[in-house]
């Protein structure tokens, strides 16, 4: 029985959602945010990527932080960010490429989080867990929806599609190609239709997110006057969509690279190849060394002794190759292993091996949405970054308020017009 209940977000007024929304915090490197805002200063990333402001001999953390409270409060200050007055679910869909997915936004139960109706699909990390506390305290809000899956519903597809033949709130297109339409829910009855369809589903499952949905709890649990929820998107097993989620490894801890190919013919059949040949299928992949690449597929004794997590190829090459071969663990923060989403350039990712910035690149085949639920399902959660799914529901187009944040910043300061920010919209 999944709670989903509607809020009264802060969002930005319709003329500037297109130039407001931006990518998930950890979508995007610093270099690439600092593109985006040099082009479009009116992006939230100058909230979710604070560090693009602060200087570079600045190394305190509590410096950023208060950078992303600013930078929020400038956005609020200016009219950029306006408040609904009573409390809406939304029906958030993104389109590309004839590719549709639709989300139900509301606030979803950190209790449901914590009796595991809503799943966790992924370990965390530590630094980040810490990281998106701190931001999210600093702040005072969470910026984007939870990214989560429930197994196909028929009677919430019925209601969805009913809502989305209204007319949308929003209806704009970003600079990845992907359309993004928002439809309001306001009205009473449709809202308790769609609450107690969600009471009949018995599982949600965190698809992206799985950092900032516990870091949402935690501060919730340390505000008196929070309700424990946090802002998610529920979307349809049938329509989400995973890539893959590569491996850049920076160094071959002290080995040689013939001493690291002997130690993975121990787990793996491995060919040299003459170009680059993504993985065709599970158990298969490929992997890019010294200018050399190569096809490894697990050895067959590795494959049928196994538990539904331990057939995952991401547990593999954390166990076996990161673990057993090199000492390493993606858990910890120590740098030495980069998640590299398939949406990257690998021409430039092979560049960066070739230039000796990194040793090793992994490529990996992806995860069926039905396999991570299998997995979830069996109480089991999979390595960190093991699913990339795509397109990704944008940050800054719903802010869920864990405090006032909206009296706490205002002021008699200027607010701009829309005549002001033509030059970017």
């Amino acid at each position: 029985m999944a709670i989903i209940k509607p809020f009264k977000p802060l969002r930005p007024l319709s003329r500037f959602a297109g130039a407001v929304v931006a990518p998930p915090y950890d979508a995007v490197t610093i270099e690439e945010a600092q593109r985006i805002i040099w082009n479009n200063p009116l992006s939230f990333l100058k909230v979710l990527k604070p560090e693009v402001n602060v200087p570079f001999y600045s190394n305190s953390k509590e410096v950023v932080y208060n950078e992303a409270k600013n930078a929020l409060k400038e956005f609020i200050n200016n009219g950029i960010f306006t408040k609904e007055e009573k409390p809406h679910l939304y029906i958030y869909t993104e389109e590309i490429n004839g590719k549709r997915q639709s989300g139900v936004v509301g606030l979803f139960s950190c209790e449901d989080y914590e009796r595991g109706i809503v799943r966790r699909t992924e370990n965390t990390r530590l630094d980040e867990l810490d990281d998106r506390v701190q931001w999210i305290e600093h702040t005072g809000v969470q910026a984007g929806p939870i990214f989560l899956i429930y197994k196909e519903n028929a009677a919430l597809r019925k209601v969805i599609q009913k809502i989305m033949s209204t007319s949308p709130e929003y209806d704009f297109i970003t600079e990845d190609s992907v359309r993004h339409i928002v439809h309001p829910v306001s009205d009473r009855q449709l809202t308790e239709k769609i609450q107690r369809i969600f009471l009949n589903i018995p599982t949600l499952y965190i698809a992206d997110g799985n950092h900032r949905a516990l870091a949402a709890c935690k501060v919730n649990k340390k505000i008196a006057s929070s309700e424990g929820f946090f802002i998610g998107a529920a979307v349809s097993s049938k329509e989400a969509n995973i890539m893959a989620y590569n491996r850049m490894v920076k160094e071959l801890s002290g080995l040689s690279k013939e001493t690291f190919l002997r130690k993975l013919k121990n787990y793996f059949y491995v060919e040299k190849i003459y170009e680059n040949i993504k993985p065709c299928c599970k158990h298969h992949f490929t992997m890019y060394l010294d200018g050399e690449w190569f096809k490894l597929i697990i050895k067959e004794n590795y494959i049928n002794k196994t538990t539904v997590l331990e057939s995952l190829d991401t547990y593999f090459l954390e166990q076996y190759v990161f673990k057993s071969i090199l000492g390493l663990d993606s858990k910890k923060s120590n740098g030495k292993i980069e998640f590299i989403s398939e949406k990257e350039n690998i021409k430039e990712i092979v560049n960066q091996v070739d230039r000796g910035e990194s040793r090793v690149l992994f490529l990996l085949f992806p995860v069926d949405v039905e396999e991570m639920i299998r997995i979830v399902d069996q109480g089991f959660v999979m390595p960190p970054k093991s699913t990339w799914f795509e397109p990704k529901f944008r940050s800054g187009l719903f802010l869920n308020p864990l405090r006032d944040v909206m009296a706490e910043f205002k002021k008699n300061e200027k607010v701009f017009s829309e005549d002001d920010y033509n030059i970017w919209l």
